[in-house]
Parts: structure tokens; sequence; C-alpha cells
């Protein structure tokens, strides 16, 4: 009897063993929907964005269709600046000069270019005062790049016979312009009814150029003989 007591509390023992094996495993199961707190969730972090490769093109948004490119903003150019300095430069003037030397830079032909130049010098008999006219002339010269109308300018300046525009005809005679140039302003300044020019010609006698040496004592030849021819009984 005592045999037939273990025998039945080993397979009690078995049966309870495998019900709790069932239950557990049904359990498990049934529990799969069950939430899961968010602060039990370890985040894993998004790796970072690739850093741009040196010598590598990287490209760039599109830009949409309806927009197009942004728009710089105006930059002065060279010219801008240029005719807002010369607007600075001549306002002061009369006016037909200004409007004289408006139009001038928009000239092609040097014989226009001349013309204008002989209407500016004419302006002294409107009453334009000569000292604003020997200046609208320098502002012409400093813009003329043909010999020729650079020599009716110097022209122009002999006949107004004023001394404001001594200044101006010796800037005709700078090595920087050509010799054609300066030639001109040393007959110019042969006529010249100015102090100060016998000796500038007289500096010119030793100059690097032979022809300019040349034109300056041919200059201070006539104005002697122009000299002697004034006062006949002068010693």
């Amino acid at each position: 009897m005592r045999r037939d007591l273990i025998t039945f509390g080993c397979g009690f023992l078995a049966g309870a063993i495998a019900v709790w094996g069932v239950a557990r495993v049904r359990g498990i199961h049934g529990n799969s929907s069950t939430h899961i707190p968010a602060s039990s969730v370890e985040l894993v972090p998004r790796p970072p964005s690739p850093l741009p490769q040196p010598g590598r093109e990287q490209r760039s948004e599109p830009v949409p269709a309806d927009q197009g490119p942004p728009v710089l903003p105006l930059r002065a150019n060279s010219t801008n600046m240029s005719d807002m300095a010369q607007t600075l430069l001549i306002q002061h003037l009369h006016p037909q000069l200004q409007a004289a030397l408006k139009q001038y830079p928009s000239l092609d032909s040097k014989n226009e270019r001349s013309a204008l130049a002989d209407d500016v010098a004419n302006l002294v008999d409107d009453d334009v005062p000569v000292p604003e006219v020997v200046e609208a002339l320098g502002v012409m010269f400093h813009q003329e790049r043909t010999v020729e109308v650079k020599t009716d300018i110097l022209n122009n300046l002999l006949n107004l016979e004023d001394p404001s525009s001594y200044q101006l005809i010796i800037q005709g005679l700078d090595p920087n312009q050509p010799q054609e140039v300066r030639t001109a302003a040393i007959s110019v300044l042969g006529g010249y009814d100015d102090s100060w020019a016998v000796p500038t010609l007289q500096q010119l006698l030793s100059d690097s150029d032979a022809e300019i040496r040349q034109a300056a004592q041919d200059a201070l030849a006539e104005r002697t003989n122009q000299t002697a021819a004034a006062n006949p009984l002068a010693p």
C-alpha cells in the first residue's frame, strides 16, 4: 500500500507540473499585445549626416521654376562712377558748358568734337565767363585722344588770350603727351602773352627730344622777333 501511495504522489506532481507549464505558455501568448511604457524603450540615435568631402561637388537644392535665381544688387561700375565724377566736376559751370561737356563723349567723329570745342570757345561772346570756358576746354582736352582735336583745343586757348588758360597749355607740354601735341603747345606758348611763357620755353631747350628742343628754340626766336617789331626804337 505504501508503494501505491508513492506512485500516486509522483503522478499527481507530474500532472500539476504539466498543468502549470500549459498555463504559463498561454499567459505569455495572451499578453503579447500588452502596452510597453515608452520610458522603458531605449532610443537608438540616428547616424549623423555625412560631412561634405573636399573636392567633391555638393548639390544644392533646386530652385523652384516659378521663382528663378535671386536678383543681385546693382553695383556702380566704372562708367557710372566716371559720369558721377564728371557731373560733380562741371555742376558749377554755365548751363551751356555743362550741356556741351555731356554731349562731347558721345560724338564719334573727331570733326564734330573739334567743332564743339570751337563752339565752347565762342561762348565768351555770349558773356559766358572766360575762366569757365577755359575749364570746359580743359575737360575736353583730358577726354580727347586724337592729336588733331587736342591741337584745336590748344589753339582755342591761345585765341582766348586769358591768363587762366596758361596752366592748361602747360599740361600740353607733358612728356606723356604725343610729340605733336607738345609741339603744338610750344607753338601756342610762342604767341602767348604771358611773362611765364619765356622761362617755360627756356626749360624745354634741355628736353630729351631733339624736335621739342628745336620747337622751343623757334618759339623763343619768334617771341624775340615779335618784341623787336613791337619796339622798333628799343636798343
